[in-house]
């Protein structure tokens, strides 16, 4: 796996690697509980891929901020604790944490998102769909709060 992982890395393209997620339970020494959120392959191939990979993301449905009865794709770009997302130290100082998924013009929104000239969505408008697992649903509420402390901080 890891000699073929490397032969299409020196190949000289881009590479992305995509895994469907898990949610695991965490149970730490001391406090709670909590759910993780991390890619599905194996803690072998993940450890592989982990080493080599800049930025690594997760994406779920939540409702359009601009039409609340339809859903929309969210790309989480910086996670936490309970999200598998972020990137390797030092690459992507103002990555916005969040972006839409789009199929027209995505790559256009992740080129912005990389120059600094887009600055993501603004946590305040993103609310669960039907199909946002809990575990995104409590990250999505926590970033909600950290804005409005953030913006009390600042008066």
């Amino acid at each position: 796996f890891l000699e073929q992982v490397h032969r299409i890395i020196r190949s000289g393209r881009g590479v992305g690697f995509t895994s469907h997620a898990r949610e695991m339970e965490i149970k730490p020494r001391s406090g709670q509980p909590y759910t993780r959120i991390f890619p599905s392959m194996s803690n072998q191939a993940r450890a592989v891929i982990e080493a080599i990979v800049d930025y690594f993301f997760f994406a779920d449905y939540l409702k359009d901020p601009l039409d609340q009865n339809k859903t929309r794709r969210i790309m989480i770009c910086h996670g936490d604790d309970t999200i598998w997302a972020g990137a390797r130290k030092g690459v992507a100082k103002n990555f916005p944490q969040f972006l839409p998924m789009e199929q027209e013009g995505g790559y256009e929104i992740i080129r912005q998102a990389f120059t600094g000239e887009f600055d993501g969505l603004d946590a305040k408008t993103l609310q669960p769909s039907k199909s946002t697992s809990r575990t995104v649903q409590a990250f999505v509420q926590k970033q909600q709060l950290q804005s409005v402390v953030a913006k009390l901080d600042n008066k």
